[in-house]
């Protein structure tokens, strides 16, 4: 018997480990020496043959009925190799983000605008232009397959998107296709990406409708994604799945548990992006959060909708919302600066102060003292405000710009309520 041919398999409670012994006669780093790097067909053969009885014996415990189809060749490895050669370089689609070849989720809730997002960053890449605040090293070819929006739709929200990004057919000339799918027969298995660089697919929940498969089960979730990196792995594109976030607030979930279904396809990825609401404006901030497994992740980042794209608010800290936030929030009702704003929409003209402090405690349901407050920040916002000559005397408010009252009688401004 060959070296080789000597591997033991041992079964262990969870299924089965490969365990290579060392003939006793050898020394101690003999499987590094030359003569056994290189194997011979024969050998080759028998570490193929091994590895597939084990499958075959696992299969027949745990009543399985998959095969893996891939070469055990072109699978097996020995790690010398990998310290004797240089792997090939990166092929970056983004750099320190996201190459060809990798897996990507985005995951969003509901409304949140997550397939925006991912129709910015194919035109992004398509005309090789600067995607949120990361460069693009050049134009690349961008296959989007939707499955949500008519022709039509879909035509009208890229116009829109492109107008807004400043992009014009000729930037990206042929580089950016639609697959239309709704309503359409659909199999990953005659998927052919021959010639892309990133494949977007928007669903996942529609692709699992197409594939007969149950995002919440673990089963169905693998097999999709074993057919995905079949498909990178045969054709070489990377590819991003646009998903859902399911019902709650996604903040109190960590980012890797922020997308709905099983956990397979939590974990499954090269890279993982999530939008999430944002604590102090939820209806226009979000914040973008990565999670990548082959570079640093990024850090967090605020991102807002703004004029039909989407741009990076530097200025605004990028803090998920929250069942906690929302609870705190509730408990101390509107800010000053937004009872302001609105109280500022009442004072038309001249007001008694005294009727402009009930208005707002009753319109926001407010104390008194925080109706108070929202009066001393409207002055400090321009706002007049000064005592009537009338008798009796009464403290006015009005909106800056007029020829206000306390022009006309010479009465100060009041310092207070």
């Amino acid at each position: 018997m060959n070296p080789i041919q000597q591997e033991a398999h041992t079964l262990s409670q969870d299924g089965y480990a490969v365990v290579p012994l060392v003939p006793k006669e050898k020394p101690a780093g003999w499987l590094l020496d030359n003569e056994a790097d290189r194997l011979t067909d024969m050998e080759w053969a028998n570490v193929e043959q091994s590895v597939r009885n084990l499958l075959e014996e696992f299969t027949r415990k745990h009543g399985k009925t998959e095969t893996p189809t891939m070469p055990l060749r072109a699978a097996v490895v020995l790690a010398s190799e990998y310290l004797r050669n240089e792997p090939p370089p990166a092929d970056p689609i983004i750099p320190g983000l996201i190459d060809r070849g990798d897996k990507f989720n985005l995951v969003g809730p509901s409304k949140a605008r997550k397939s925006f997002l991912a129709l910015q960053l194919a035109l992004c890449l398509a005309s090789g232009k600067q995607f949120l605040n990361w460069d693009v090293i050049r134009p690349f070819r961008v296959l989007v397959i939707q499955f949500e929006l008519k022709p039509d739709n879909y035509a009208r929200r890229v116009r829109r998107m492109a107008r807004a990004l400043e992009i014009t057919p000729e930037d990206i000339g042929e580089r950016l296709v639609i697959g239309n799918m709704r309503g359409k027969p659909f199999s990953l298995d005659q998927l052919n990406v021959v010639g892309y660089d990133l494949v977007i697919i928007d669903p996942q929940y529609k692709l699992f409708a197409h594939e007969n498969a149950d995002e919440n089960k673990q089963t169905d979730s693998a097999r999709v994604f074993g057919t995905i990196d079949r498909i990178i792995g045969d054709q070489g594109p990377a590819m991003v799945v646009v998903h859902h976030a399911p019902k709650g607030r996604a903040g109190d979930r960590s980012i890797i548990d922020r997308g709905s279904g099983s956990g397979v396809q939590s974990r499954d990825f090269d890279g993982l992006a999530t939008i999430t609401p944002h604590r102090d404006h939820s209806d226009e901030w979000l914040v973008l959060d990565m999670i990548l497994r082959n570079y640093p992740s990024p850090e967090s980042r605020t991102i807002e909708f703004q004029d039909g794209q989407f741009i990076v608010r530097g200025d605004v800290l990028p803090e998920v919302q929250t069942s906690q936030s929302v609870n705190r929030a509730r408990q101390a009702g509107p800010s000053v600066d937004d009872l302001s704003a609105k109280a500022a929409e009442l004072i038309t003209g001249p007001m008694r102060t005294v009727d402009v402090r009930d208005q707002i405690r009753k319109d926001f349901s407010v104390g008194e003292k925080k109706a108070d407050t929202v009066i001393r920040d409207l002055e400090r916002k321009g706002f007049r405000r000064y005592k009537s000559n009338t008798k009796p005397c009464y403290g006015m408010i009005e909106p800056p710009g007029r020829a206000d009252s306390a022009t006309k009688t010479g009465q100060p401004t009041l310092p207070g309520l």
